[in-house]
Order: structure tokens, then sequence, then C-alpha cells
């Protein structure tokens, strides 16, 4: 018998989990918020933080008072201020819904659209009321399965 080194069937499955991180997943289903959350809550927040910094930034009362008192150039750096703190917000924003993404919305799979290399495309001609009809045979036969498994046997 081989003492030491990988042996089939040894260890952990892939992919178990271990003792901590079941008792993390117990934790934050008794908490009753998860990661995703946290992200979209994260997200919401700068996004509407960026909308308050954009509208300070039109708005604001101390760019209107430094150049009604001739301060043009203290005037836009109060406004650049603002605006840096917008886009910083925007940033965040979008940072959190990037990592938020993927468990909202699954990839595409991969499609191969055409024939085989070396052989001439071939295209079939549907008209629109084959395609309508082609559904509703679908639809009648779903209604008949269910028709089917309500009834008593």
């Amino acid at each position: 018998m081989p003492v030491g080194g990988a042996r089939p069937g040894a260890g952990r499955p892939a992919g178990s989990k271990n003792k901590k991180t079941k008792e993390m997943l117990e934790l934050v289903a008794r908490e009753g918020i998860t990661p995703l959350e946290v992200m979209i809550d994260n997200m919401r927040f700068a996004y509407e933080q960026a909308q308050m910094a954009e509208a300070d930034a039109v708005l604001s009362s101390d760019a209107l008072e430094l150049i009604r008192n001739g301060d043009h150039e203290g005037a836009r750096e109060v406004i650049a201020r603002l605006v840096q703190q917008e886009m910083n917000y925007r940033t965040k924003a979008q940072e959190c819904a990037r990592d938020a993404a993927p468990y909202m919305h699954p990839r595409l799979a991969t499609v191969t659209v055409g024939n085989k290399p070396g052989e001439t495309f071939k295209t079939e001609n549907v008209s629109a009321l084959d395609v309508i009809q082609g559904r509703l045979d679908v639809i009648a036969a779903r209604r008949g399965a269910e028709s089917d498994t309500s009834k008593p046997h």
C-alpha cells in the first residue's frame, strides 16, 4: 500500500464546504443579509450620492457666492471638487454593480452558428404563419399534458 502522495478518492470532495464555511453560510442565512444584498445596497447608495453631488455641483451656493464676489478661480475649484466627488461615487457604484452582475445576470453560452467546415450554408424559408402555428402546437401540447396530470387516475 502506498504511503503519502495523491491517491484516487482521498481527501475532501472537490467543492464541498468545510466546517467554517458551513458555519458562515448558516450565520448569513440567520442574519438575513447576503453579500449580494450588501453589494446591491452599496451600489444604490453610491449612485444616490453621485446624483446628489451632481445637483450640488450645479446648484452650489458656495460657487455662486464666489462668482458674485468676482472669485472665478475659487468658484471653479469648488465646482471641480464637487464634480470629482460625484465621479468618485459613480465609480464606486459601477464597481459594486460589476461585482454583483455575475450573480444577477448569467453569462451567455457560446453558440456556433452555421454548418461544418467545408459544407455550404443551408437555410430554410419559414413563413410567419408556420412559426405561429408551431408555437400554437407547443402551447396546445403543454395544455394537453397539464390536463392529463390534473385528472385523477
